[in-house]
């Protein structure tokens, strides 16, 4: 990079300043025969378990939460990656469905989902593909019937919802999102 000229800031381009801060984690959660259930992110110092398993009775719709409920303890679960060095929230997306693909392909299933698998197959949602998600917050749950409309409700972005339901982050008024 270029000297910085004297008196003027320093220019930073989008991949030095503007990319996202390394933060999050590939976890697995684990049945008690040792298969991989779930695999998602979760932001380092949070664990998604916690949450899930807070949640798991007032959550329906979810695969995940329906298993969850039918446990006396919460699963295992595994660290995959980003327990030493964390992961940019694009790295730790790519590295998900990367795991996802291959958990189903050594089941034979691939490109769908297996037996087992307890994450949604891929849905966008958009027109004539809504996909209900939900929000939760001392013990009071927010349905919506896409996440488009809860955008909308949130005056947010579909993105944000997205990513709020992705990495299982409390948003800044103490909300969990899910899917369901």
């Amino acid at each position: 990079m270029p000297a910085k000229a004297p008196g003027r800031p320093q220019e930073r381009s989008k991949e030095q300043g503007m990319a996202n801060r390394p933060r999050y984690q590939v976890v697995e959660l684990i049945d008690a025969t040792g298969l991989p259930r779930y695999v998602t992110m979760q932001r380092i110092g949070e664990l998604f378990i916690d949450a899930a398993w807070r949640d798991r009775n007032l959550v329906d719709g979810n695969p995940l939460m329906r298993w969850l409920r039918t446990l006396s303890t919460p699963p295992k679960t595994r660290i995959l990656l980003g327990a030493g060095v964390q992961l940019t929230v694009r790295t730790a997306r790519a590295l998900v469905r990367f795991r996802r693909e291959e958990i189903a392909k050594m089941a034979a299933s691939w490109p769908d989902l297996p037996d087992f698998a307890l994450w949604l197959a891929a849905n966008p949602g958009g027109r004539n593909r809504e996909r209900p998600v939900c929000r939760v917050k001392d013990g009071v749950v927010e349905k919506f019937v896409s996440v488009r409309e809860a955008a909308r409700a949130i005056r947010s972005t579909h993105d944000d919802v997205e990513k709020r339901i992705e990495t299982f982050h409390r948003d800044s008024d103490g909300w969990t999102w899910w899917d369901g």
